[in-house]
């Protein structure tokens, strides 16, 4: 049987989710990004651990449960093009989700795409096709998965925990070699069950790559946010502290909130796995938000499930 080339595997996945994406305006950035990033996952043994993580990722997706790497992994572009990262870590920009045409915000212009598409930035459409362009990309450096000390072959993923056991024995599989040093740790949590018995209830899955507008801060501002559940208390604690409305602000305000939870505690996070951190609770809360919204006696009955 002949050998499959893993690094030549991992660069067509990602190189045809770029074209779906993006189509024919592929970024110049990502595509140098993605590059870099190949080199290092060779280096230092990584390939593999991405391929399982992918697995992982897609058969969480084929159960109708969402899965999130929160390791440091997910700071990674070829994370996001292969699944088990939701975060798009290249320049803010609005993105049209219909041909995959975007623009690049000027350096410093905003922190988030969630920003471009907030009640205080302009609409805009698409040039080609006139639909309306949503923002994405998240301005999140490659850097700090490159730090020293930082590729310790461990990963922590979120899932549901009506998963866990048939993930479980999947993964077992995934160990099968007993040399392997990498170390999985999956963990099931309230939030990641009801968005998975949502799913599942209603066969829609709300996704942050076309979110049609959107607006990922309405919520903060009108106070719905308090009335999810699941949601983690550190993070539910920054509405009352300011119900901010830009992305910069939440940032603020967790590192503030997290302060009040852990007095004495190091706050000190790197700034871009800080941001990958706050990017996928927001993510999780816009879906959360969606449903609530879209079908409401669905989320009702299903909240009072999980609590």
């Amino acid at each position: 049987m002949k050998k499959v080339d893993n690094v030549k595997l991992v660069k067509e996945i990602c190189n045809k989710r770029l074209k779906e994406k993006y189509k024919v305006f592929i970024p110049i950035e990502a595509k140098q990004r993605l590059s870099k990033e190949m080199k290092y996952l060779k280096k230092y043994g990584m390939i593999s651990d991405f391929l399982n993580l992918s697995h992982i990722a897609e058969y969480s997706r084929l159960l109708g449960a969402p899965c999130m790497e929160r390791g440091i992994s997910g700071v990674s572009l070829a994370a996001y093009l292969m699944g088990f990262s939701e975060v798009n870590p290249l320049k803010p920009h609005y993105y049209c989700p219909q041909c995959g045409y975007n623009e690049v915000v000027r350096d410093g212009e905003v922190p988030s795409g969630f920003d471009l598409i907030s009640v205080y930035q302009s609409k805009r459409e698409c040039p080609f096709c006139h639909t309306k362009m949503t923002g994405d990309g998240h301005n999140i450096s490659f850097d700090y998965m490159d730090m020293e000390g930082m590729r310790d072959h461990r990963y922590f993923i979120d899932v549901s925990n009506d998963i866990i056991d048939g993930l479980a024995k999947y993964m077992q599989n995934l160990r099968a070699d007993k040399n392997m040093k990498t170390v999985f740790k999956v963990n099931a949590t309230p939030m990641m069950t009801m968005i998975h018995r949502l799913s599942v209830a209603t066969g829609e899955y709300p996704s942050d790559r076309c979110h049609d507008g959107f607006d990922f801060f309405s919520f903060f501002i009108d106070g719905e946010y308090r009335t999810l559940p699941c949601v983690k208390p550190l993070t539910a604690e920054i509405v009352e502290n300011g119900c901010p409305a830009s992305f910069s602000a939440v940032m603020d305000m967790y590192r503030k909130v997290y302060a009040m939870f852990y007095p004495g505690a190091d706050t000190t996070y790197p700034e871009d796995y800080l941001k990958k951190a706050v990017t996928e609770e927001i993510i999780q809360v816009f879906r959360l938000i969606w449903y609530k919204r879209e079908v409401p006696e669905v989320f009702n009955r299903i909240s009072e499930e999980i609590s």
